[in-house]
């Protein structure tokens, strides 16, 4: 017996977790998009204004979408997100990874929630890294409550991209 394989986008399988419809599943259903949009725009970027669907499965086959800036625009991103990673007191710089076979770029976030509170505010990363041999992989990590955005959702977007590099992707 010849098993088909059923390929997903990434928002896709992010919503097929929350089939609950109460107030905490409306939260999180947008907190997956938010993550899809965050995606969307690490691959407009990486991709010098294309973008493709996110998904998970490697085969899965993507439609191409353009957003029409000057290639200017997107290497001067590029730079800013490079060095939010490499130069020292970049908010990525947790997530610097020493191989000269890839290239990272991010952009971390804190969401604060209220002024004067003791809830810790979201902490977001959003970023790529590139391998010499031209693949990229874009990803987002989202962290209810998770402090400052240079700080554990890089550690986590770090690990994510060892792994990656390990798995010979």
């Amino acid at each position: 017996m010849t098993m088909k394989r059923k390929t997903r986008t990434i928002l896709e399988e992010l919503n097929s977790l929350y089939k609950d419809h109460n107030k905490s599943a409306i939260i999180e259903s947008r907190a997956i998009h938010i993550i899809d949009s965050a995606i969307n725009l690490v691959n407009i970027i990486a991709n010098d204004g294309d973008s493709y669907t996110p998904h998970i499965n490697i085969d899965f086959a993507s439609t191409k979408k353009n957003v029409s800036y000057k290639k200017s625009v997107f290497k001067e991103i590029k730079q800013g997100m490079s060095d939010a990673v490499y130069k020292e007191g970049g908010t990525a710089y947790n997530i610097n990874i020493s191989d000269n076979n890839v290239k990272v770029y991010g952009k971390t976030g804190t969401a604060q929630l209220c002024a004067n509170c003791d809830i810790e505010p979201h902490a977001w990363f959003a970023g790529l890294i590139q391998l010499k041999d031209g693949k990229s992989f874009s990803i987002c990590v989202l962290i209810e409550n998770g402090g400052k955005g240079s700080n554990l959702s890089t550690k986590i977007a770090k690990k994510i991209f060892n792994y990656i590099l390990g798995e010979n992707v």
